[in-house]
């Protein structure tokens, strides 16, 4: 049982490895494109969401 666990290991690692340099690009990719968003998310929200906030209330108003 323990050679069987540790050949599927090896065989998964091997396939990995091709998937390897797509994984990391996305990952990289993903987690820059997630630090902008939360980044460009944390000032535009507040502003967005007072604007559009003040926006329909003052058409609710008038």
């Amino acid at each position: 049982m323990v050679n069987n666990r540790a050949l599927h290991p090896l065989e998964t690692t091997e396939e990995q490895t091709h998937l390897t340099p797509f994984q990391v690009l996305f990952f990289m990719v993903q987690t820059s494109v997630v630090l902008f968003a939360v980044t460009t998310k944390r000032s535009p929200s507040a502003r967005d969401s007072n604007g559009e906030t003040s926006a329909p209330e003052t058409g609710n108003q008038a």
